[in-house]
């Protein structure tokens, strides 16, 4: 199975902040791939704020078997202090297939000698098979701003 991640563009972005996904290349979008609104309204006013576009535009998932962009992933913001948290969701009809797996480490490569975070529910149980899958190493319990549970996660390469 093969992947492409295609980091969307400011235009892009717009496109799906007014609803229009027809700039997806050729390729479907399967059902539940793309990621909560809230994901591109965030990369927006990153962007607006002068963050670089290569750690907080979001990527699609791309599988080149079946032509369909089957799930979205990226960074939630540029690093800081050496760390930048990533987030990634697949369609749930292309779930248990490897691609969240393949999407994470191909984000832990993009961000070479940057420390890489996942902060997971422990609920999601398939959100940590995946980092486990990656090598990612547990390194304790945090609580969010909403005072919500989970697992962090972190790699460095």
């Amino acid at each position: 199975m093969t992947i492409t991640l295609r980091q969307l563009s400011k235009e892009e972005l717009g496109n799906i902040l007014t609803s229009d996904l027809f700039f997806t290349h050729g390729f479907k979008v399967a059902a539940g791939a793309v990621a909560p609104i809230h994901v591109f309204q965030r990369s927006k006013l990153q962007i607006e704020e002068g963050k670089a576009e290569r750690w907080v535009m979001p990527f699609f998932i791309a599988s080149e078997s079946t032509g369909m962009i089957v799930g979205t992933c990226g960074f939630k913001d540029a690093p800081q202090n050496n760390i930048v948290e990533i987030g990634y969701n697949v369609s749930p009809i292309f779930q248990r297939h490897g691609f969240a797996t393949k999407a994470v480490l191909a984000l832990v490569q993009r961000a070479k000698g940057v420390t890489v975070m996942a902060n997971i529910s422990s609920e999601n149980l398939a959100s940590l098979k995946v980092v486990k899958k990656s090598n990612f190493k547990f390194s304790g319990l945090i609580k969010n701003s909403d005072n919500e549970s989970f697992e962090q996660w972190s790699i460095t390469e």
